[in-house]
């Protein structure tokens, strides 16, 4: 189970959450010297960070939220390093199944179970659905509303929302809009 807010995300895993058999093998915290073992270790930690991000609709990971709650296994004793952290985030963000928060800070990453265009396609199959093209919906109402809870992206994170939208409007297919603030908070879906 997880909680999110809109700058970050406080992960509560679920006890009965079930972690694949190799979370519990001592040696998978230790990334292998040999590189075509390196490699398959790395795949089976992004095999399981996407899963248990989508199975618990984690949008954003920091490094020290990873460590904290899924780089270390206290039953078995083990962690991974820093050093190892830092390797699988960039294997993640290289292979599209995330992109950090900020590219000048290399700490938070959005997490994508699925593709980008994948959500963007989804965001907009949604407001046609809904018959909500050519009206503005609130940004609350489309992650927050009980009317989308059983949808893909209830809960996403609101920044994650905000540029896939903002991408959405680069390629005209939507409009964004701000509070007097300077802050969004809904959008128009275009035809």
């Amino acid at each position: 189970m997880s909680t999110t807010t809109s700058s970050s995300s406080v992960i509560l895993i679920n006890p009965n959450y079930t972690f694949p058999e190799y979370y519990r093998w001592p040696f998978f915290f230790t990334l292998q010297r040999h590189p075509e073992t390196k490699k398959k270790q790395i795949e089976m930690w992004i095999k399981l960070i996407i899963q248990f991000c989508k199975d618990n609709k984690v949008w954003r990971l920091s490094k020290s939220e990873f460590y904290e709650n899924l780089g270390k296994n206290p039953k078995i004793q083990r962690k991974l390093n820093n050093e190892a952290v830092d390797i699988i985030f960039k294997s993640l963000v290289e292979q599209k199944k995330a992109m950090y928060v900020n590219k000048s800070i290399l700490d938070d990453i959005f997490i994508l179970w699925k593709s980008y265009d994948e959500w963007e396609q989804i965001l907009l199959d949604a407001a046609m659905t809904r018959q909500s093209i050519e009206k503005i919906e609130t940004l609350d109402f489309i992650t927050q509303d009980e009317e989308n809870s059983t949808e893909e992206y209830y809960n996403m994170d609101r920044d994650l929302l905000i540029r896939i939208l903002k991408d959405l409007e680069n390629k005209g297919k939507c409009g964004l809009l701000k509070d007097e603030n300077g802050s969004y908070i809904a959008v128009k879906f275009l035809r």
